[in-house]
């Protein structure tokens, strides 16, 4: 056997990309359950593992190793867990969910790609399941509360990602001087789109100029994960905006193509952070609901760690009203709109669902 959780992902990865035709294309998800959903329980038995993420950068015109078989993985753990929540299955439902969001909070210590796929697989899970929340009796909330500590608990530093994804750029900088040294764009254009702004100066720069275009770019880019890998470690609300240089960036539109990716893990990070840490709180008030018979008038019950917000760096907000409850970020605005959101509970505060109290 493998000791890393990795193994067990990679093995069934591989199992959907080796099978006929690209399943990850399939557009039907309970499809992709009947045909692959075997495979489930070799990945839920390796989240039993700590995992290591065995990263290999690529450049843009790549996909990663096994993002098609990881995704077809995510699909069936989200549509398994619709079915059993569908069904009334809460114990089932509850147990999948959490080997669901073990599997993925693990993508979360690759790159871009597969911190996407852990990012969209937590979101479903919690859309799926919270609803019912006050179906369940004492003991599914508290493990239901379980799942979500352990994956929180598990979540990777968000600093691994940012290198991971800052080696993909750099690949793809590679990539490009390798088609800029053979004089063939069309590759880089049908990965990023015809866009002459690039291309078209590089092609008529000299010897010395090239060099200056990749060594400036890698330079920023190396300036730019440095900088988002140590904002990570801080409150959003203290982190500084990176500025790049002021004069002579001739690679500023390969900036502005290329380097999002990493800015989108930097900015979804505290979002996962926040989402796991309010359903915690949302399982561990149930749990007291069904005890007392009332909400609790304060968080006092539970462990420091899951009561930060991510955006202050104070505490989640939390208002107990009678029998229903409120508690939310405060997001990217810093300041409590007392619970205002919008449709998908983004701003100006961060909910896990506008229709849950």
């Amino acid at each position: 056997g493998t000791s890393n959780a990795f193994d067990a992902y990679a093995l069934a990865a591989n199992s959907v990309q080796s099978s006929a035709g690209r399943p990850a294309t399939t557009r039907d998800d309970d499809e992709l359950l009947d045909r692959f959903g075997s495979l489930l329980n070799q990945v839920s038995s390796g989240t039993n593992r700590a995992c290591d993420f065995e990263f290999r950068s690529r450049p843009a015109d790549q996909l990663g190793e096994f993002q098609e078989g990881w995704v077809v993985i995510s699909r069936m753990y989200g549509a398994a867990i619709e079915a059993q929540v569908e069904e009334r299955e809460f114990d089932a439902a509850i147990q999948t969910a959490g080997y669901a969001l073990k599997f993925a909070v693990d993508m979360m210590g690759g790159d871009a790609a597969s911190y996407s796929i852990g990012d969209e697989l937590v979101h479903r899970i919690i859309k799926t399941v919270l609803p019912h929340l006050d179906g369940l009796d004492r003991s599914q909330s508290e493990d239901l509360r379980l799942a979500f500590m352990a994956a929180h608990d598990r979540l990777p530093d968000e600093s691994d990602a940012i290198q991971n994804e800052s080696r993909n750029i750099k690949a793809t900088a590679q990539w490009l001087l390798e088609l800029d040294n053979a004089g063939d764009y069309e590759p880089f254009q049908a990965v990023f789109g015809k866009d002459e702004r690039i291309t078209g100066p590089l092609a008529k720069r000299d010897q010395t100029e090239r060099e200056e275009f990749f060594e400036g770019f890698i330079r920023e880019t190396d300036a730019l994960t440095d900088h988002l890998a140590a904002a990570s470690q801080l409150p959003v609300s203290t982190q500084i905006d990176y500025e790049p240089e002021k004069e002579g960036r001739t690679w500023s539109r390969l900036s502005a193509k290329v380097s999002p990716t990493v800015r989108y893990i930097a900015r979804r990070d505290p979002v996962i952070r926040s989402r796991l840490r309010l359903a915690i709180i949302y399982c561990h008030v149930r749990s007291s609901m069904i005890l007392a018979g009332r909400v609790p008038n304060d968080l006092s019950g539970l462990e420091e760690k899951y009561k930060v917000d991510p955006y202050n760096g104070f505490e989640l907000m939390y208002r107990p009203s009678g029998l229903e409850f409120l508690t939310y970020s405060v997001s990217t605005d810093f300041k409590d709109d007392a619970g205002l959101s919008d449709s998908i509970g983004m701003e100006p505060d961060l909910l896990l669902d506008p229709d849950l109290t």
